[in-house]
This record gives structure tokens, C-alpha cells and sequence, in this order.
């Protein structure tokens, strides 16, 4: 709980998540992998049992969304950044919210973020992980 893993691939290469589940369709090369475990403490859930409403509960703390924005804007710039903060945040309150159901897929260019996108929520009961490429920086 409250994870945010950045690994940054100095030399960029094909995410494993776009061969396994996507073969062929990354147009890209990784070069940011995000990593996000739940963006709260266990304390922060206190009283939650497993089968109660989820969404009666907050899965984010404000203290690890600024983290994680403050590195979103230092990675891919203030806009960019920003646009790929709302589309992972967005991501994990659904994944939250709807539980361990949730399954997601996504691969393609992101306009607002600028980069290609890389994500895939299987069945198991795994951490998010986003892979971009390097965005396209707007002048």
C-alpha cells in the first residue's frame, strides 16, 4: 500500500505487457514504467471488510496523489504530465472502486499525454502498471 515505483529505462525497449497481451501492436519503445500499489496506508481503510461497498471508502490519500502528480509534471512536463496523472488516477478509482472484478485494457496514443500507452489489469490481484514511451513534447 501506498507504492508509486518509477523505473525508467535508459535504454528504451518493448514493454512485456504490450508482447504478452498486445504482440505486435506497440508502436514505441518503453521508456517509463509506473507501478501503482493503492495510493493509501492500511490504516487509511479502517473498517473495511472484504464485501462491504467500496466506494463508502477512499482508496487515494492526498498525500500520495501529490506525490504522484508532482512526479507525473517532472517526467513528462506540466500539461503532458498532468493529462497522464487523470488518466492512471482515473484508472486505479475504478479498479478500486469496482474491486478485485476489475479488468482493463488499454494500448495506443495518447493525445493529451502525448506518449503511447501501455496498460492491462489481468484477473490476478496485481498492481497497476502503466508503460509510455518518451511524450512528444508540445511547443
Amino acid at each position: 500500500a501506498g507504492a508509486i515505483e518509477l523505473w525508467i529505462n535508459t535504454i528504451p525497449q518493448k514493454s512485456l505487457t504490450a508482447e504478452r497481451y498486445f504482440p505486435g501492436k506497440q508502436k514505441g519503445l518503453t521508456q517509463y514504467i509506473w507501478i501503482l500499489g493503492g495510493l493509501h496506508d492500511y490504516e487509511d481503510l479502517a473498517g473495511y471488510k472484504l464485501g462491504m461497498d467500496r466506494r463508502q471508502f477512499e482508496w487515494t490519500q492526498p498525500r500520495y496523489e501529490k506525490i504522484f502528480k508532482d512526479l507525473c509534471v517532472e517526467v513528462y512536463g506540466e500539461q503532458q504530465g498532468m493529462a497522464f496523472y487523470n488518466f492512471a488516477l482515473t484508472e486505479l478509482d475504478n479498479r478500486f472502486y469496482t474491486g478485485t472484478d476489475y479488468k482493463a485494457s488499454y494500448i495506443g496514443f495518447n493525445k493529451d499525454v502525448g506518449a503511447e500507452i501501455v496498460y492491462y489489469v489481468p484477473e490476478e490481484n496485481v498492481p497497476s502498471r502503466f508503460s509510455t514511451d518518451k511524450p512528444e513534447v508540445r511547443k
